[in-house]
């Protein structure tokens, strides 16, 4: 894959809740994707992220675990969020990544609506690839 190649082929399923789902539903999710993010929708557009660090804190700040658990995630969502277009490139990708502390960002439609996810690892992983390893005597290092 070239890095002016779309992002389309390395786009990923993630997580998306709604604004008023519970910090427990956020956390179920948030342990069984890939990334560390959980994006937030307000109907079918990202809104804004709520993120392991945000989820942790208020966890680790509340009073009551099991009122805080039954919380909406909506206070927690951060905003705003960069995102990429089926049209980005891999290097507008990296662009992107460099911008945020976010390890996965959306991917949206002409219309603002959510495709799907691009991972900062599957980036890079394309960005190293078309590195070639320094040589050493006909070794690579």
């Amino acid at each position: 894959m070239t890095l002016n190649k779309s992002v389309l082929n390395i786009i990923k399923h993630s997580p998306v809740l709604s604004s008023e789902d519970s910090v427990r539903r956020a956390a179920g999710l948030l342990r069984a994707s890939e990334g560390s993010i959980v994006f937030v929708r307000n109907g079918y557009s990202i809104s804004g992220v709520v993120t392991e660090q945000a989820l942790s804190k208020y966890l680790a700040e509340s009073k009551n675990s099991d009122e805080s658990h039954l919380s909406p995630i909506g206070p927690l969502s951060e905003t705003p969020v960069v995102v990429l277009h089926p049209s980005s490139s891999i290097v507008d990708a990296a662009d992107a990544f460099g911008k945020t502390h976010l390890d996965v960002l959306p991917v949206i439609d002409e219309n603002g609506s959510f495709i799907g996810s691009v991972f900062r690892r599957d980036v890079m992983g394309i960005l190293t690839r078309t590195i070639m390893p320094t040589s050493v005597g006909g070794m690579a290092t």
